[in-house]
């Protein structure tokens, strides 16, 4: 096979265009005889001749006519290639794998997504739902996800997090459970010392159970649970169904249709946790860096 370099690609497609050494030497920035021995070389390896040559003109020969397609491909061929290594490079392509909690997160990772398609519209989010904060921090650690939105206490030492905005705490329960018939809209946590519980799986620094513990143990009980649930919306069936109270967030609150339930605001102070953007400190990966910076950009009201 007799390849043909970019280069002379390029040169011959100049002088295709021009049908005139000089001017063709000088759109590439090069001599003439440079140019003269670049087609010549070509012509040899092809064992063609690519254009007639006279004293008066030069035109292209039907093998000539023939290179202008496939020599324009490869061409733009390199050139995408060019751009695809530097954008890469530079952030603005390449897949980013995000992890989040299904029924809290719907419209934050709505939002995150818009914003990426309007400022990094190379970049393509694969989104990896269902990952409660526990779960996905074990994810984020291993290296299967590029960044995690959740809620931690603490986190490892090589995971670094980000702010995004606060949620409030509030109670929920079947809408035949008294509390409801009463149509109360806030309740304190020692009105609910008797009460079975439906709580999430827990795990390492998972923000919502450590303060459910912490609320309990301040309000004068240890709960008694009644049954774990694997996520948000399974909870909220449990809780409907009458089996138990629950705490839950009020982005969940505003993100489920589940019926036959009541919310209710706890009047507790301290019934607030944040939600945050974890990734590892040592992430290579420039797509999910420039996200982070446009992440950062957004104010929280947008990101609820």
């Amino acid at each position: 096979m007799h390849a043909v370099e970019v280069s002379e690609a390029r040169a011959f497609l100049v002088l295709a265009e021009e049908l005139h050494f000089g001017r063709a030497a000088d759109r590439l920035n090069i001599a003439q005889p440079p140019l003269s021995r670049t087609i010549r070389q070509l012509e040899r390896r092809l064992k063609v001749q690519l254009f007639d040559r006279s004293t008066r003109k030069v035109e292209l020969t039907v093998a000539g006519a023939a290179l202008v397609e496939p020599a324009t491909k490869l061409v733009e061929a390199a050139d995408a290639a060019v751009r695809a290594a530097r954008d890469a490079a530079a952030g603005t392509t390449g897949v980013i794998a995000l992890g989040f909690a299904n029924a809290s997160m719907r419209k934050t990772v709505t939002s995150i997504a818009r914003a990426a398609q309007k400022y990094l519209p190379g970049v393509y989010l694969d989104l990896h739902s269902s990952l409660l904060s526990a779960q996905g921090l074990e994810k984020l650690v291993s290296g299967e996800i590029d960044c995690m939105i959740g809620r931690w206490n603490t986190v490892p030492a090589e995971v670094q997090v980000a702010h995004l905005f606060r949620e409030e705490i509030v109670v929920v329960v079947s809408d035949t459970h008294p509390l409801a018939r009463e149509n109360r809209s806030s309740v304190a946590m020692s009105e609910l010392a008797e009460e079975q519980w439906i709580t999430l799986k827990s795990g390492p620094g998972a923000a919502l159970q450590t303060k459910f513990s912490t609320l309990a143990r301040r309000a004068g009980f240890i709960p008694s649970v009644r049954s774990t649930a694997p996520d948000s919306w399974t909870m909220m069936v449990l809780v409907a169904a009458g089996l138990g109270v629950a705490i839950t967030l009020d982005t969940v609150r505003d993100n489920t249709n589940e019926d036959h339930l009541h919310y209710m605001a706890l009047k507790e102070e301290d019934r607030y946790v944040d939600v945050q953007l974890a990734w590892k400190k040592e992430n290579k990966n420039p797509a999910f860096h420039s996200l982070l910076e446009v992440v950062k950009g957004m104010p929280p009201e947008c990101l609820r």
